[in-house]
């Protein structure tokens, strides 16, 4: 069974603090000018002023973000962090052009393929409430809407 290490490793701006677990010896990792990594024992009283530095730097930051945030706000980022979007006019043009094309290639299918395909496709009915309605067996029906389907892939491969 791996055995947990009880000492508390916490990251203040450069320097790393290392604490015991009851948090009465604490030893402050930085590296000097020459690059090399130096190990200094504090007192309770200097890790305690190192915290509280960072949590002020915290509170500084979260504010200063906010600040920026706010007198930066635009139409552009109001609609960025909308849950619900508003399309624009060139994505509402090019999904209706889309429908109207698989739409136009569902009707060029033959005649109880085509039916068949829009009632599975558009209306989602099941393969048996189509072939209750046409009165025809399910395999029957299953077999016309598969090739269908097969076929307006290959009609809108390039589409």
């Amino acid at each position: 069974m791996k055995r947990h290490s009880k000492i508390k490793r916490e990251k203040i701006g450069t320097y790393i603090i290392f604490s015991n677990e009851s948090g009465t010896r604490h030893i402050i990792a930085f590296k000097n000018v020459m690059g090399e990594r130096k190990f200094v024992r504090v007192n309770s009283e200097i890790s305690e002023e190192y915290q509280r530095q960072k949590r002020e730097e915290n509170s500084y930051n979260i504010k200063f973000c906010r600040y920026i945030e706010h007198s930066e706000l635009s139409d552009y980022k109001l609609n960025e962090r909308a849950i619900y979007k508003i399309p624009s006019a060139e994505d509402v043009l090019i999904e209706e052009e889309g429908k109207l094309k698989i739409m136009e290639e569902i009707w060029d299918l033959p005649s109880p393929q085509n039916r068949r395909v829009y009632m599975k496709l558009v209306e989602g009915y099941s393969l048996t409430k189509i072939a209750k309605i046409e009165k025809r067996a399910i395999p029957v029906v299953k077999r016309s809407v598969d090739r269908g389907i097969k076929k307006l892939r290959k009609n809108l491969e390039n589409f």
